[in-house]
């Protein structure tokens, strides 16, 4: 219809600083990959690490990158495009302790903080969990909730981040590969993919693309726990968005025992470890 056709002739007009990373051709985002772009959130969020350098500051290949995206030095450090979903602007804002600076944290938000790595006024940022898993920091982060001793629960739960369901989500990074098809991909993600078995539009959109998919019928790597993967396995799995256990390990992927291991706390191991035992050995059963 008419407003179709307005809208493409738009897109055609447009300078590419001024589209949404889905609306981007793949020249385009073979640019965008050049100024450090990793996700589609990077872009359309104008992510302060990549585009808060000075322009003068820029390597003479970014600048080149920069300029053909329609930029120069009046207009680099846009505000963000206005077309990013109102979902994810939503999941993004900070709210509760993470909305202050580290100076404004009450003395239990400071030992939460801590507990869970954050222990420094430099390591800690007030975007929220997401945030903390972009970066990628280690021990608790890259944990799943049934993972997660009582203490790094309590001080999850005083930094807002309740149960299992919001801190398993937090692992899932919003706007990531994961939520998009295979032609929105930047090429760096679509080799991440293929490092984990998965090549090509037909087996990535069959997978992903959705939030009801995450990971839908895949095996292979996917059958192993967070745990057992390679350290260049999880770096694929993060450039997909997939930050940690919290996400990997609950994937929509083909059954495996792995998997559902790690999804259990360490009270229904020890459970399952002491009825086993009683099946196989009778130790333990009621005479």
């Amino acid at each position: 219809d008419c407003r179709r056709c307005v809208e493409a002739v738009l897109l055609l007009v447009l300078p590419a600083k001024e589209k949404a990373f889905v609306s981007l051709s793949e020249l385009e985002r073979d640019l965008v990959l050049q100024l450090g772009v990793r996700s589609a959130a990077d872009w359309d969020e104008r992510a302060n690490e990549l585009f808060g350098p000075d322009w003068a500051s820029l390597s003479e290949v970014q600048r080149g990158a920069a300029k053909a995206l329609g930029f120069d030095a009046a207009s680099w450090r846009p505000t963000a495009v206005k077309e990013v979903p109102k979902k994810d602007e939503q999941v993004l804002a900070p709210c509760g302790p993470w909305a202050k600076v580290w100076a404004e944290l009450s003395s239990e938000e400071h030992q939460a903080a801590e507990m869970l790595g954050l222990t420094d006024e430099g390591r800690w940022e007030a975007k929220g969990a997401w945030e903390v898993l972009r970066r990628g920091e280690s021990g608790a982060w890259e944990k799943s909730w049934a993972q997660l001793s009582e203490a790094e629960r309590k001080a999850a739960g005083t930094l807002g981040i309740r149960g299992a369901d919001a801190w398993d989500e937090a692992s899932w990074l919003p706007g990531g590969a994961w939520q998009r098809s295979w032609g929105q991909l930047l090429e760096l993600e679509r080799q991440a993919a293929k490092e984990l078995g998965v090549a090509g539009a037909q087996a990535w959109d069959a997978a992903f693309g959705s939030p009801e998919k995450r990971g839908q019928g895949l095996s292979g790597v996917w059958g192993r726990s967070w745990a057992q993967l390679e350290t260049t396995e999880r770096s694929a799995a993060r450039h997909l968005g997939i930050m940690g256990a919290g996400a990997w390990d609950k994937t929509k992927a083909a059954f495996s025992v792995e998997r559902k291991l790690a999804q259990l706390t360490t009270d229904e191991k020890e459970a399952m470890m002491k009825e086993w035992v009683k099946q196989t050995y009778g130790i333990g059963a009621e005479d």
